[in-house]
């Protein structure tokens, strides 16, 4: 089972906090997603419109999870400017959580997608790369993550990440953080993440 993205199996980071050192000594199975470049959630589109920027710029995302709770940044960027704040995590209808990275239209169709029941005649179209996509969805019998292909699956592990900087927060928090403490951390040391940080829990 992959700990961090979609298709990293490893923790390739190396991170000293509170005087706890975790190294990976392994390399990566994929590329890092820190290099990548994402879109916010869904929400983000209408805010980025409203402030005269076309809402296909580029914008970034971090998201983390950790016993039972969801944590996201919540930073839009525009090319290397960060220049608003949105809330990256959504409660559906049933009371779960859902927080998208990815380009925001489907994000956003994703998101209404789970809502409405998962039709599968109404499955949204995955990305031409399926690796511009990925998302965590914290249900009541929990962790599930949806992958580039729109196809949600149970992820049985003990703390996940999507989006920027995704093995420096799988490796925060195998050194005892919190889902929280990670993302903060990768605001503080990442470049394409920002405070304030947002945090849900079912």
């Amino acid at each position: 089972m992959p700990l961090c993205g979609s298709g990293c199996h490893e923790v390739p980071v190396a991170v000293a906090v509170r005087n706890l050192s975790v190294s990976a000594c392994r390399q990566p199975v994929v590329a890092s997603y820190s290099r990548r470049v994402f879109d916010v959630s869904w929400s983000a589109s209408f805010l980025v419109a409203a402030q005269g920027v076309p809402v296909a710029s580029k914008s970034l995302t971090v998201i983390a999870f950790k016993e039972g709770v969801l944590s996201a940044d919540s930073a839009v960027f525009h090319g290397d400017y960060s220049f608003a704040k949105v809330e990256k995590i959504t409660r559906l209808s049933d009371g779960s959580l859902y927080a998208g990275s990815g380009r925001a239209a489907l994000c956003d169709a994703v998101k209404k997608w789970l809502d409405g029941g998962m039709v599968a005649g109404e499955r949204p179209e995955p990305p031409k790369d399926e690796e511009d996509f990925g998302a965590l969805w914290l249900r009541a019998d929990g962790l599930w993550r949806i992958s580039g292909d729109i196809r949600p699956h149970p992820d049985l592990v003990p703390f996940a990440a999507e989006g920027s900087h995704c093995e420096f927060v799988c490796g925060a928090m195998a050194a005892g953080l919190s889902a929280e403490e990670a993302v903060r951390l990768a605001c503080r040391y990442g470049a394409w993440a920002r405070e304030p940080v947002m945090v849900m829990r079912l």
